[in-house]
């Protein structure tokens, strides 16, 4: 269940894809991410609801019953932490959405060397948002801790099952969950250390330098 930071902020960066469509969108960098955020909420959800099943089909096992206040505890506080900072990313995003929009409405009259700066600008600047608040990164964390709890062959489904068969080693499976729930408190101490950080993104840079690539 361990992988290391370094591992994850290459792939993020790998994959985090920046996107770009000249439209009548009225929003562009705090689009970002949307998906999985609710991808994240709906996968802890499930996992409640299979796990609350199992603690009703097991007569209350106590084994279980902790899991599911782990659930809460750690899984479930983790995900409202990001959701704040997800929160922070969107409002850092809004004024840059503004202009952005404004110049959407010019674009399209645009030579191909002025959509080519614009396009260039935008990714800039909407890159510059999500590295310094490494929103991309945890997100991916979170969902790929998540996904891998969720698989079938998992530890946590194998705990469930072993305890419904009455096969259960308790001991080294509370050791295995234990780690799982350190990996869980890494990523929300990660999260809370950008919430407390300062931030201050230049709004009117970000203005500046598209006045200078993008003529009226």
């Amino acid at each position: 269940m361990k992988t290391s930071i370094d591992l994850f902020f290459l792939v993020a960066a790998l994959t985090s894809g920046i996107h770009l469509v000249f439209g009548n969108d009225d929003a562009r960098f705090g689009k970002k991410y949307l998906d999985d955020m609710q991808a994240i909420e709906e996968r802890i959800k499930d996992i409640k609801q299979y796990l609350a099943n199992a603690v009703l089909e097991t007569n209350n096992d106590a084994f279980l019953l902790d899991i599911l206040e782990d659930i809460d505890l750690f899984f479930q506080s983790t995900f409202e932490d990001l959701t704040l900072l997800h929160s922070e990313y969107c409002q850092f995003c809004r004024p840059f959405d503004r202009i952005y929009k404004n110049y959407l409405n010019i674009m399209n009259r645009q030579t191909p060397e002025a959509k080519r700066k614009f396009k260039k600008t935008v990714n800039r600047w909407e890159g510059l948002i999500v590295t310094k608040l490494f929103i991309g990164i945890y997100i991916k964390q979170v969902l790929d801790r998540i996904n891998e709890l969720a698989q079938e062959n998992s530890i946590f489904y194998q705990i469930v099952n072993e305890v419904k068969q009455g096969t259960i080693d308790r001991s080294s499976r509370e050791e295995e969950w234990y780690h799982i729930i350190s990996e869980c408190n890494r990523l929300t101490d990660g999260i809370l250390d950008h919430l407390q950080e300062s931030h201050n993104f230049d709004v009117n840079g970000f203005k500046a330098q598209l006045k200078r690539d993008v003529p009226n």
